[in-house]
């Protein structure tokens, strides 16, 4: 959003999406968080090149989100917190950094950070009808170390930010009734596991209650073994990489309950899916598709010195890939 739209121009970005952010007239980004800096989930490297490697952008961070609790310490000492412990030295080195050159270079845009609060209220701006503010409550973190949760300071303390437009993105809880009229048969419960806000799984492979006993994958259990991958299985966390290991994780769970006779083939072919995606009229693309659709994408980037030119409308993707639309 504040990046150069000169050097997004390299990247393969849509030209709709390039178009709307050069005249968008973005000036000021503000990065917002439920918990703490020590508890934010990003990689070392995207959060180094958002701090360090976009040029003529400044970063705020206030004083009171750099001062951790002794929990928060020794948290992020422990072995499965290495990353968060790198992460939070990014961002203190940058606090220090935008305390010592505070007051300079105001024209910049700018990115600031906010921790420990949870949006309540957005304020509109009538007779507009558009967005004009959005009021926060202030956060405190209980919870046992590796687990802390954020709840809101009672009374309520307020920070109100003046904002055009927001966006959410705080995770996902599950519908377990729309799933299971969807998608599963035979299932008396499936079980959350209010923790992680995922189901309960052993790496991949679904709990369910049957009668009021927990169980999962009993060859005499009259239900079929289900499996799940991504936040479903694990949670509303995690980035794009992490989806790659958690469904390799679950694809190996089903191929060791083939092999050890648990989870029976009904069809015993690969075409029984295709079958059903056909039954089912959905719109579906395959390897060699996916294939079409990758080559096209690159070769009309190259046509204009970019990476790629990606394909947005999906009747276009399947004209490419050679599948018809059902």
């Amino acid at each position: 959003l504040v990046k150069d739209t000169n050097e997004l121009i390299k990247s393969d970005i849509s030209n709709a999406a390039l178009d709307e952010l050069k005249s968008s007239g973005i000036q000021n980004v503000h990065v917002f968080g439920r918990r703490g800096p020590a508890q934010a989930t990003w990689t070392s490297k995207e959060l180094r090149e958002l701090l360090y490697k976009i040029p003529n952008v400044d970063v705020m961070i206030d004083e009171n989100d750099m001062k951790l609790s002794r929990m928060d310490e020794e948290e992020l000492e422990l072995e499965e917190k290495r990353v968060n412990k790198k992460c939070f030295q990014l961002l203190y080195d940058k606090y220090i950094e935008s305390k010592t050159n505070a007051g300079l270079n105001c024209d910049k845009k700018s990115i600031a950070f906010h921790f420990k609060v949870t949006p309540i209220e957005s304020i509109l701006n009538e007779p507009q009808n558009m967005l004009k503010q959005v009021v926060f409550a202030r956060n405190i973190l209980k919870g046992e170390m590796g687990q802390q949760k954020s709840e809101m300071i009672n009374p309520i303390q307020e920070l109100r930010v003046n904002l055009g437009l927001c966006f959410s993105s705080i995770g996902s809880d599950v519908d377990l009734d729309g799933l299971l009229n969807k998608t599963v048969e035979n299932f008396e419960a499936l079980e959350m596991d209010f923790l992680t806000r995922g189901l309960k799984n052993y790496k991949g492979r679904l709990f369910s209650y049957e009668n009021g006993t927990e169980c999962f994958f009993d060859p005499s259990s009259k239900w079929n073994a289900v499996y799940a991958a991504g936040w479903l299985k694990r949670g509303a966390h995690g980035i794009i990489g992490t989806n790659k290991w958690c469904a390799e994780e679950t694809i190996e769970s089903i191929k060791q309950d083939v092999s050890d006779g648990i989870v029976q083939s009904k069809n015993g072919s690969g075409s029984a899916l295709i079958d059903i995606l056909k039954m089912r009229e959905v719109q579906w693309i395959d390897w060699n598709g996916w294939k079409r659709i990758d080559e096209f994408e690159v070769r009309q980037g190259r046509r204009v010195g970019r990476p790629r030119q990606k394909v947005l409308h999906i009747s276009e993707m399947l004209t490419i890939a050679g599948q018809p639309s059902l």
